[in-house]
């Protein structure tokens, strides 16, 4: 087989292999019931996201626009804070698919609610949760998003001055990178207001490590997930996997 014919066989290997996994998502993910980025809904999203955005026409559009309303629908006062199966989570989703323009919108219009529940939440009775680093990250990447509707900063001045100094203190910003990028940024924020960054990417480590050959036992999310695996396999040479 020449290299050429090769070549043409494996991209179309992997079309099959990205057509199994839409379909399985497709028919599956009514059975999602956590709305989450990690293991749940709105990674799931993702996938179908960029799957629009190679693919276009009009259902895969109205299935973004489904999938969407149905994580808000089901957010609710029970919903967890954090990133990986929560609130803040479903916030980083919206505004990754906002930022890499997958889908057109104004993040603070669009996540207005969903800042509340954050809002909602005193920040010294969260300080100790799990959750609160997920917290930070949010607010962070709303505070930086070129997606908003204009200058005015989202989060009240007090509530960044009290969030602020409680992630300064918390035991992570010692050695957690991130998490003290996220602080830099919210002090910055305080003093010089709303500024952007570069548009998110999906790191590695959110997406984790799986394999085709365990189809159909994949679980359907993005960590560790057909969803992942899949925006993967659609973004091969594309710069919005870190």
């Amino acid at each position: 087989m020449s290299k050429a014919r090769s070549l043409q066989f494996v991209k179309y290997q992997k079309q099959m292999i990205i057509q199994k996994i839409y379909n399985h998502l497709l028919l599956n993910k009514i059975y999602l019931t956590n709305p989450g980025l990690y293991y749940g809904k709105t990674g799931c999203l993702l996938f179908f996201a960029h799957y629009a955005r190679l693919f276009e026409d009009d259902v895969n559009g109205e299935i973004v626009s489904e999938i969407t309303d149905d994580i808000f629908a089901s957010v609710g006062a029970e919903t967890a804070m954090g990133i990986q199966q929560g609130v803040c989570g479903i916030g980083w989703g919206v505004e990754y698919i906002l930022q890499n323009r997958l889908m057109e919108g104004d993040s603070d219009e669009i996540l207005a609610d969903l800042d509340q529940m954050i809002l909602r939440k005193e920040v010294k009775t969260i300080v100790s949760h799990p959750d609160f680093t997920g917290i930070v990250r949010y607010v962070a990447v709303r505070l930086t998003s070129p997606c908003g509707g204009g200058t005015d900063i989202p989060f009240p001045q007090d509530y960044l001055t009290e969030l602020y100094q409680a992630a300064a203190n918390h035991p992570a910003s010692m050695s957690d990178l991130s998490i003290q990028n996220d602080i830099n940024t919210i002090r910055k924020t305080m003093a010089a207001g709303r500024f952007s960054e570069k548009p998110l990417v999906l790191s590695c480590d959110m997406l984790g490590q799986v394999s085709i050959d365990r189809f159909p036992l994949i679980p359907l999310g993005l960590y560790n997930g057909l969803s992942g695996l899949g925006i993967k396999l659609l973004l091969e040479d594309r710069p919005v996997i870190s």
